[in-house]
């Protein structure tokens, strides 16, 4: 079972990243939906089969790789972007580089992915927070009874608390987001919902939990929202998505008062990502060529 969500995540992260290369659209509509079908053969949960015909049909009806680059910039590159892929935005009330991007950073060097400056995506770009899940299951799959155990531990807690919390409004953004202008289908809003489908092992919450969690990050704020930031001491609206983190690391026993800063004090200096492991090249969808 590791082997096949490391080959997911791993697949997922490589379909989030920058569509490139002219081979890389041609894997995507050649492969990608046989190969998340296959993948999900040895897992304990299923994809709706529909959001796999859904991207099979999008990815046919995507003109040409020059279509595709231009879908991917008007939804994630071009300001204004319509569909952040950073999940600080969401975990830190709309900071980027915050708090929490320093955690991802600080959970990747402990398994030998380093950052410095240069060009690549930043920690806490979806694609590289697969990616990285794609490295814990790969390294499970390999462990012995204790350190798989260890490793799959690790992979739920970094999934619980730097993906489940923004995966449902990312998916949601992606269903509201307005392409008509670009003249072509949207594979990446079926991609989003077989994310959310992964990192809730298949429990993917019904119409109306979306629509009330919809309602939920629109609602106006209440008194027990407000927080005291502890760097600078100024009062602000503490944002859905870090509430929900906060829950989750308190089940798990794990204080997260370091969640307790104001947007303005979260900013911090970080390069990019420099390094993946190779180990994971070898399980690429895009069949050899490098993404």
């Amino acid at each position: 079972m590791h082997q096949s969500l490391s080959d997911l995540y791993l697949t997922l992260s490589h379909a989030f990243r920058v569509p490139e290369a002219l081979a890389t659209f041609a894997a995507m509509r050649a492969y990608l939906a046989d190969d998340l079908a296959g993948i999900q053969e040895d897992l304990p949960f299923r994809f709706d089969q529909k959001d796999l015909s859904d991207l099979a049909d999008a990815l046919a009806h995507t003109p040409d790789h020059l279509r595709l680059l231009q879908l991917y910039s008007a939804l994630f590159l071009v300001p204004p972007k319509q569909v952040p892929l950073f999940a600080g935005i969401y975990l830190d009330g709309g900071t980027i580089l915050g708090r929490s991007v320093d955690a991802m950073r600080d959970a990747y060097r402990r398994h030998g992915v380093d950052f410095a400056t240069g060009g690549g995506d930043l920690p806490d770009h979806l694609a590289v927070q697969l990616e990285f899940m794609a490295l814990l299951h790969g390294r499970a799959a390999a462990a012995d009874n204790a350190g798989r155990a260890e490793l799959a531990a690790e992979a739920d807690s970094f999934r619980d608390i730097y993906l489940r919390p923004w995966i449902r409004s990312l998916a949601m953004k992606m269903e509201e987001a307005d392409v008509t202008a670009i003249g072509t289908a949207n594979p990446y809003a079926v991609l989003a919902r077989i994310v959310l489908t992964t990192v809730w092992d298949g429990q993917v919450p019904s119409h109306e939990a979306r629509a009330e969690a919809k309602a939920e990050r629109t609602a106006v704020a209440k008194p027990e929202d407000q927080q005291v930031c502890r760097v600078c001491g100024e009062s602000y609206v503490q944002s859905v998505d870090i509430r929900n983190m906060r829950k989750i690391l308190a089940k798990k026993g794990i204080d997260g008062d370091f969640l307790n800063a104001c947007p303005a004090c979260r900013t911090t200096e970080m390069g990019a990502v420099a390094l993946i492991p190779p180990e994971l090249r070898r399980h690429s969808w895009t069949h050899g060529d490098a993404v």
